[in-house]
């Protein structure tokens, strides 16, 4: 369980969404808790080590201590870590169920420089929407299992997003944007802060009631949020595929920070080991 202390120090420190503990335990369902520097998530039979130190002096070795010592203290069935690079993890192959890589994107919102094509964009969806706050509920739901059902999104992303209510009904500073036209939803965003960075969250856009930049004006209007709190910098999350990251390049976004992604079975690590260790 974090004390207020480091709620605190995670709100002025955090750089990526995973160091939201609001996001972080919505979505996984498990308990927040910092050590040396580095936040964690765990439970009964999970682990998941956030690899980025909140001071951001980040080494392979210190990384691969901080693991170990967490996997004795707690002895989770299984255990998954993103990083800006793995060390050796000495992990055997049998036991790794996944692993990947990706970035995040970084968006300075002072160097943003809006062409004439994306500027026509957003007249044209300023004209035919209606920017507001707004919070969950079965329109946005709709949404969010539209894009499901006609995107290839991996088992994983499509669980984070069926977990946006508990984040948005969890967190304090996480925002819901929606874009509506005559009354009915046509897109909505979430986004969320900390004291030095805006976070790009979520988007989801209707395919019935399409209105040609309503991402586009939706993002315009995260920026000037971000902005009002004296923020310069949006983390834009990960690329996910080239046409998401296509979006947000478009708005000036660059490759920022690795992230390299292992979930493995430490039972299965144990019993490898304790296999060869007794010559079987």
């Amino acid at each position: 369980m974090l004390t207020s202390t480091e709620e605190k120090l995670l709100l002025s420190k955090a750089y990526i969404p995973e160091h939201l503990p609001s996001y972080g335990t919505a979505i996984s369902g498990m308990e927040a808790s910092i050590h040396r520097g580095y936040l964690y998530y765990h439970s009964k039979n999970q682990l998941n080590l956030v690899g980025y130190p909140l001071d951001r002096d980040y080494n392979t070795d210190r990384l691969k201590k901080i693991l170990e010592h967490l996997l004795d203290k707690h002895r989770p069935p299984r255990a998954a870590v993103i990083a800006p690079e793995l060390p050796d993890l000495g992990i055997e192959k049998e036991a790794v169920t996944a692993r990947g890589s990706d970035a995040y994107l970084l968006l300075e919102t002072r160097e943003i420089k809006l062409g004439k094509k994306l500027r026509s964009l957003l007249r044209r969806a300023s004209r035919e929407l209606q920017v507001q706050k707004g919070v969950f509920d079965e329109e946005h739901e709709e949404l969010v299992n539209e894009f499901l059902a006609h995107r290839n999104i991996g088992e994983e992303h499509g669980y984070i997003f069926r977990k946006i209510p508990d984040y948005l009904k969890s967190s304090k500073t996480a925002l819901l944007l929606e874009g509506r036209k005559k009354g009915e939803l046509v897109a909505f965003e979430v986004l969320d802060f900390s004291e030095g960075y805006g976070f790009y969250m979520f988007n989801f856009l209707s395919r019935k009631r399409y209105v040609p930049g309503a991402s586009d004006l939706l993002l315009y209007h995260l920026i000037q949020r971000t902005e009002e709190r004296g923020i310069s910098r949006i983390n834009m999350g990960l690329r996910i595929n080239d046409g998401i990251a296509r979006f947000k390049e478009k708005w000036g976004a660059k490759t920022w920070l690795r992230q390299e992604y292992i979930s493995f079975s430490h039972d299965l690590v144990r019993l490898l080991r304790l296999s060869r260790s007794m010559g079987i």
